[in-house]
């Protein structure tokens, strides 16, 4: 799925945002995840509404607001960031405790 995707996106169907670097030849691009209810939408540093979906993320509440420095250094091959994971995510119509 794509940045267009997330950024229809309501806040309460945002369950997780995880940002990640990939390792590449001549970049180490930024890449993220969004996990809404079990769908994972992706988006990519080189899409055009990179910044826009990231200023969207952004302004989750309990964001974490030094994402970019904690990902950025020290540099390394492969690093996955929990920026932002629902504390209580709302439970699936129909779904019961201890099912």
């Amino acid at each position: 799925m794509s940045c267009e995707a997330i950024l229809a996106l309501p806040d309460d169907l945002i369950d997780r945002v995880v940002f990640y670097k990939r390792n590449e030849l001549r970049v180490d691009p930024l890449c993220c995840e969004v996990n809404s209810r079990g769908i994972i939408f992706f988006a990519h540093q080189e899409d055009m509404l990179w910044r826009a979906v990231v200023a969207r993320l952004e302004r989750l509440p309990g964001f974490m607001g030094e994402w970019r420095a904690e990902i950025s250094e020290p540099p390394r091959s492969h690093l996955e960031l929990v920026a932002y994971e629902r504390v209580d995510p709302p439970m699936i119509e129909g779904e019961t405790i201890g099912d």
